[in-house]
């Protein structure tokens, strides 16, 4: 590795000695999000799941917190082949679970909830995988500092929601927004510091996106 120094105002600033310290630092991160991704893994089994929401959450976790513990930043083929049926559901019956299997399938992917709703109170003998058009947008920054903004590809066609769930899938924040609106601010100081996933939500549909908080 290169070293270089910088002289500022009579101080001598050594990048190798920060470098070794980032790194030093990183790995203790890494090896804490392994052991807390393995105990909420081991807590996450022992939940009972009698009611098919329950059941929806569960799996979602279990793909999540598998991603966190091995670092991989999409879930495996098994986890993917779990997570399909439980996007494909009406979020209304189906629970939150519903949406971070959809964050965790892709950020590109809108799925049409007034279709899938309507149907879910009909017989159906296998999900159907009705999408939408995407709401587009991206987070920035990300990993955030306590806020974060939205930007929409597009003003939004109609009102809608954000709305934010922890690691465990527990709601901790909603924020409505109007027809036109293309950006919005997220204050998230009061929240800890972890991985969350974003919905936006219209009666058109939804998308959802992982962020991280960094206190």
């Amino acid at each position: 590795m290169k070293k270089w120094n910088i002289a500022f105002r009579g101080f001598y600033f050594d990048n190798s000695s920060v470098n070794s310290a980032n790194l030093a630092i990183e790995a203790e991160l890494v090896e804490t999000r392994q052991d807390s991704a393995s105990a909420f893994y081991l807590v996450n089994e022992d939940i009972d799941d009698e009611e098919e929401y329950e059941t929806n959450q569960k799996i979602a976790n279990r793909a999540l917190l598998k991603m966190l513990k091995f670092s991989w930043s999409e879930p495996d083929s098994a986890s993917v082949v779990a997570l399909e049926p439980v996007a494909n559901q009406c979020p209304f019956a189906g629970g939150e679970g519903v949406y971070l299997a959809r964050a965790l399938l892709s950020d590109t992917l809108s799925f049409d909830d007034e279709t899938l709703c309507n149907e879910a109170a009909q017989p159906v003998v296998k999900p159907k995988n009705l999408r939408s058009k995407p709401l587009k947008f991206r987070l920035y920054p990300n990993p955030s500092n306590g806020f974060t903004f939205i930007e929409l590809e597009r003003e939004a066609a109609e009102s809608g929601e954000a709305i934010v769930y922890n690691a465990l899938g527990k709601q901790v924040f909603v924020q409505l927004f109007q027809e036109g609106i293309s950006t919005i601010l997220l204050d998230f100081s009061e929240q800890p510091g972890g991985i969350y996933y974003l919905t936006l939500r219209t009666k058109s549909g939804s998308s959802s996106k992982i962020f991280c908080n960094l206190k």
